[in-house]
């Protein structure tokens, strides 16, 4: 009888963490944001005498445009909208920061956060016949648990083999 139960304890408890697992990394949750947010973006540029601090913005522009494109087209999809002209992606920019500036032995260095608009990108890649995925990102936290059941004892971290 006790081995009997040992047996249902040692294929019950991984098929519940399983599950518990998957429930976690699959879940589906809608994303009602309005924008997409790229951020820390970060560009260094030479300061000299031709140095225009609006040509470092646009660059991280574009930065942040092509970090966009690669989290929601597919990369054969990628290809056809590489080459967007600037004044495409300012219109599809909603706002952006600075988070940081600051110059250090003649070099120009700012970090950016851009956000798009979520419904002009979305239009863009139907005119172009593609159809996007929305990332979703999640923080997990995984605390691993050793229970013995001879003893009766849960194991947490510094005991914790595991861990």
């Amino acid at each position: 009888m006790k081995n009997k139960m040992l047996l249902v304890k040692s294929t019950v408890y991984p098929i519940i963490f399983t599950l518990a697992l998957l429930k976690i990394f699959f879940s589906t949750t809608f994303s009602f944001a309005e924008s997409f947010d790229i951020k820390n973006v970060e560009i260094s540029k030479q300061f000299n005498m031709s140095f225009q601090r609006k040509d470092a913005l646009d660059e991280g522009f574009k930065i942040a445009y092509n970090n966009l494109i690669l989290n929601i087209t597919k990369s054969k999809d990628q290809f056809k909208l590489k080459d967007l002209s600037l004044i495409d992606i300012k219109t599809m920019i909603d706002n952006f920061s600075i988070k940081e500036e600051k110059f250090i032995d003649n070099i120009y260095y700012v970090n950016l956060d851009v956000s798009f608009n979520k419904k002009k990108i979305f239009s863009f890649l139907e005119k172009k016949n593609i159809f996007p995925s929305q990332p979703k990102k999640k923080k997990i936290l995984f605390i691993p648990v050793v229970i013995e059941e001879e003893k009766k004892n849960i194991i947490l971290f510094s005991e914790n083999k595991f861990y």
